[in-house]
């Protein structure tokens, strides 16, 4: 995969988690009693933030089915990790147990595999005579 069409699938990706999180579902806030409590953001500021970055919702579906189509769940696991709850490198290779090392190589290799379903689901389906045919061959 070129650079570009990395960009673009993490772009794509970024835009599945904020679809994922459109439920109003973030990470919770420390109140502790020592003083170090933040109050929350006013709601007026959620919806500033929300709305500076718009959510194709279509795209997002498409990519869930792509995500929910890739066999290994380890794939599906590091994608939810990486883009929608945001984990370091390291708390990601310990929770999948590979060394920290082998992040990027193992990033490129579930981004390759998740852009072979997306391509494979996205290819031209038509029907003739009752038989599904895909880009002109009948399968």
């Amino acid at each position: 995969m070129t650079e570009t069409e990395i960009e673009r699938l993490e772009n794509r990706l970024e835009n599945w988690a904020r679809w994922a999180k459109a439920d109003g579902h973030e990470r919770a806030r420390c109140a502790s009693a020592e003083g170090a409590y933040v109050a929350p953001a006013a709601d007026e500021d959620r919806l500033v933030r929300s709305s500076a970055c718009p959510v194709d919702a279509r795209d997002a579906r498409f990519i869930e089915e792509a995500l929910v189509s890739l066999p290994s769940k380890a794939d599906r696991l590091f994608i939810v990790y990486v883009y929608l709850l945001r984990r370091y490198p390291g708390e990601i290779a310990r929770k999948l147990k590979f060394d920290v090392d082998h992040y990027e190589a193992l990033k490129q290799r579930t981004l390759r595999r998740l852009a072979d379903r997306i391509a494979a689901a996205s290819s031209v389906r038509l029907i003739a005579r009752g038989k599904p045919i895909w880009a002109g061959l009948a399968k």
